[in-house]
């Protein structure tokens, strides 16, 4: 197991997780599969400024987890949207909390705001395994001991 910054060559890879999402859920917002060269494009404007991470088990991207703008307004500069993705297969086995656990690491490390995805409403009601997710990412951060009071949104369905 090796959690490890992105790199553009793991395009091929990220990009059938995501299009398994976006062809079997609707979490991702897009209708259409995206191209590898699509992917290339996101994890390179992405890095620039924020942490992307994948988890690997023998040279495999099981998962992977990002972080981007959450608006694009200066008052928001400071906070940012997480995603986390998992290979078909690979979910509730302690990878998506891994991930996140890295991620946010990463980004106290910047300074950045925590804003755990406004999306969950979506996933939860279509996605009934999300809920124990939701959960863990909250011990996750009550175990990083985090000072949250303004950086903490989270939205759940029912």
């Amino acid at each position: 197991m090796n959690i490890r910054a992105v790199r553009v060559e793991d395009a091929f890879e990220i990009k059938d997780i995501y299009n398994y999402y976006i062809l079997n859920s609707v979490v991702t917002f897009e209708e259409s599969p995206v191209s590898v060269e699509e992917i290339k494009s996101r994890i390179q404007s992405i890095i620039i400024n924020f942490p992307w991470i994948v988890y690997e088990v023998d040279n495999q991207i099981l998962g992977y987890a990002y972080a981007n703008n959450w608006k694009l307004r200066a008052a928001y500069k400071q906070s940012v949207e997480s995603s986390v993705y998992l290979k078909p297969g690979e979910l509730n086995k302690g990878v998506g909390s891994k991930l996140y656990k890295a991620l946010i690491k990463l980004l106290v490390k910047k300074k950045y705001m925590l804003l755990l995805e406004e999306f969950h409403y979506l996933i939860l009601r279509v996605s009934p395994y999300m809920k124990s997710l939701v959960l863990k990412k909250l011990l996750i951060l009550r175990r990083l001991d985090l000072n949250l009071k303004n950086g903490l949104m989270l939205v759940i369905g029912n």
